[in-house]
């Protein structure tokens, strides 16, 4: 059945719209909008129960087959780990949007049950702000991400380490979990006589997030796109950001959601960790712009949760 057209007065009506469309109409997004609830960690249950791992480029689960046994048993994030919860009371997600260098949330976002950071874990010097505590730090699947994340984990005592999150919308960033597991694997006698700074984090921290996770992040983005039509830039792909994804988590996981940094303001660094702006401007700086990411309808999306009462954004 041929897929209708997007509305002439749409922003884009570009042959890649049409490429969007089909994304957005495949029903893995459709299952995945409907359903009330989805499993976070890629698990070794997945593996034997799904044929393909559906993301931008689906592949066979088959492949995780050699690296089973470093996977968590199933999906439950308590079984994975020990503070995990499948419906814990609060949920931080902290974002580096400069809008919190405006307020001192830092103790109120450190008194929630979970705290879940988007990349980057900076918060020396601005521990007022954004808090002290990370529960959980979702990332892309870039090497320089998976040394921050290792890097971070061996700064702090042991009860205080978060796990690591990788996203899966890309077959960059899952590549990347799985160098991982063969650096983990090699490296597990050898981690016997490291020095402490050389150590990789122990494996169980590191988990792979399911394709559901990101079925039900784009397709967010899809009904609020008039299914792919209206779309900020001419690419044919769309992809929700680490930050939404980290929300869609939370919203998985927990009772309370509370947003923390992830709305822009024209006048504060892009980055509250970023030099300050010459002039206020909605402009994103070049080397953090991503064309296949559109923040400013996902910041639509968190407003209209708000009034839904679905989560509560602070900044």
């Amino acid at each position: 059945m041929p897929l209708p057209r997007c509305n002439a007065s749409a922003p884009d009506v570009a042959p890649k719209a049409s490429m969007r469309q089909r994304l957005c109409a495949k029903p893995e997004m459709r299952a995945a909008l409907s359903a009330a609830s989805v499993p976070v960690l890629w698990s070794r249950d997945l593996v034997r129960s799904q044929k393909m791992f559906m993301n931008e480029k689906p592949f066979a689960a088959s492949k995780f087959q050699p690296f089973i046994e470093q996977l968590p048993r199933n999906s439950l994030m308590s079984s994975a780990w020990p503070d995990g919860c499948e419906m814990c009371d609060t949920c931080a997600v902290v974002g580096a949007s400069g809008s919190l260098r405006k307020f001192e949330h830092g103790a109120q976002i450190d008194g929630h049950s979970l705290v879940l950071r988007p990349n980057w874990i900076i918060n020396k010097g601005f521990e007022k702000n954004v808090g002290t505590r990370t529960s959980i730090n979702v990332f892309f699947g870039v090497e320089g991400m998976m040394k921050h994340f290792e890097r971070h984990q061996r700064s702090v005592p042991e009860e205080r380490r978060a796990i690591g999150l990788i996203t899966s919308n890309s077959h960059l960033s899952v590549s990347s979990f799985f160098r991982y597991l063969i650096r983990v694997h090699k490296s597990t006698a050898l981690n016997k006589t490291a020095t402490a700074a050389e150590t990789l984090v122990t494996p169980s921290r590191v988990f792979l997030i399911t394709d559901s996770i990101y079925h039900k992040a784009l397709a967010e983005i899809c009904r609020a796109t008039g299914e792919g039509c209206m779309w900020q830039r001419t690419s044919g792909t769309m992809r929700p950001s680490t930050g939404f994804i980290a929300v869609i988590i939370a919203l998985q996981i927990c009772r309370n959601v509370s947003l923390f940094g992830l709305t822009d303001d024209p006048c504060q660094p892009f980055h509250y960790y970023g030099k300050p702006k010459a002039n206020c401007t909605k402009a994103i700086p070049a080397k953090n712009d991503e064309p296949l990411h559109w923040f400013e309808k996902e910041h639509e999306i968190y407003a209209r949760w708000h009034r839904e009462g679905r989560l509560t954004v602070y900044s």
